[in-house]
């Protein structure tokens, strides 16, 4: 299979999991309520596709956005304050 180019990562992943799903487009884009001309072009480079269509598309496929690394393992943001109490909201690591 080879694979279109893609502009983002989260473009590739989605074209994974759809051909992982081993939905036709057709059956994809009518549950979906995506046009499937939209995307016939989007596999083919010609467009890219808007945070509706990509949020309709995933939660047809059952597919949520996650970090690729822990949260735990970030370190937590603090927020740092003026005299009186009030934050100036910037926070610091």
């Amino acid at each position: 299979m080879n694979l279109p180019k893609f502009k983002t990562e989260l473009e590739r992943q989605l074209w994974l999991a759809i051909q992982a799903e081993g939905i036709s487009h057709r059956q994809l884009c009518r549950l979906s309520g995506v046009d499937q001309g939209l995307l016939s072009n989007w596999k083919h480079g010609r467009c890219g596709l808007s945070t509706r269509v990509v949020d309709a598309l995933a939660q047809t496929l059952g597919l949520v956005l996650a970090r690729k690394t822990d949260l735990t393992q970030r370190p937590a943001k603090r927020r740092t304050t003026q005299a009186g109490g009030k934050s100036r909201g910037k926070s610091v690591q």
